[in-house]
């Protein structure tokens, strides 16, 4: 009867990034040499080979390595050369580690003047990038998952907060001061643009107030050079009043 317990164990070491990684057959993929080694997620990390008398080689993921080179001298890792991402469910590559929203957009053959993009996060929740168009998006190697939205021909302010509902991005805002309405293209305007654009001149003889379908009181705008977001939530409208009128009550 053969003692099983005293044959010599067969490994295949090799020395990855440094240190050394024990492996029973010699036959192995690039993903197994990462898993094995605590590199993960896989995607994350390229690998690379060393001969002797030879420069570096790239080991895909699925390729598989024979171990039992002697010519083999070692292994290292290095940051991925592309990134994987998603935008609507289709897939995308680049070889960059910076993109703007405008530059997704481009890349999926996406006209940015009719849609704008949102990044899904990994809780689900959405980041709505409508308004940082040449903000730089750091890629992941796990990948990104975008999707985009049309945008709306105008929102009118008022009717969406009497409802408190999400104010959706517009190529125009349509706002209402005292008893008129003006329009804009960008959501966030200081008090002197929305009292100037309401001919309310000279400014500093007005004060602004906020009306909110959540306070029933109106809200005085204490900084008329201070950004004011016109999709804040239950945003109503604007009213205004002269100071001396203020003044003498």
């Amino acid at each position: 009867m053969t003692n099983t317990s005293n044959e010599k164990r067969v490994s295949f070491p090799i020395t990855l990034n440094g240190k050394e990684v024990d492996f029973p057959k010699p036959n192995v993929t690039g993903k197994q040499i990462l898993e094995k080694s605590g590199l993960t997620p896989v995607q994350c990390y390229t690998l690379y080979q060393k001969l002797k008398g030879c420069d570096f080689t790239k080991i895909g993921l699925d390729e598989e390595v024979d171990l039992s080179n002697p010519g083999i001298e070692h292994f290292v890792t290095k940051e991925p050369e592309v990134f994987n991402y998603q935008i609507n469910k289709e897939p995308e590559t680049t070889d960059r580690k910076h993109l703007t929203p405008l530059e997704i957009l481009k890349q999926a053959g996406i006209n940015s003047e009719h849609s704008y993009l949102i990044q899904i996060n990994e809780d689900g929740s959405e980041t709505e990038l409508a308004y940082q168009p040449e903000e730089k998006i750091k890629m992941l190697c796990t990948g990104l998952k975008f999707i985009t939205r049309h945008w709306l021909h105008e929102v009118n302010i008022e009717e969406y907060g009497k409802t408190c509902r999400p104010v959706t991005p517009a190529l125009t805002y349509k706002v209402r001061v005292d008893k008129s309405y003006i329009n804009f293209r960008l959501p966030v305007k200081t008090g002197v643009q929305l009292l100037t654009k309401a001919n309310k001149l000279p400014v500093e003889k007005y004060d602004l107030f906020k009306i909110t379908s959540s306070n029933p009181q109106p809200q005085k705008i204490p900084d008329l050079h201070a950004p004011i977001n016109l999709r804040e939530k239950c945003l109503v409208r604007f009213v205004t009043l002269p100071k001396e009128q203020q003044d003498g009550e």
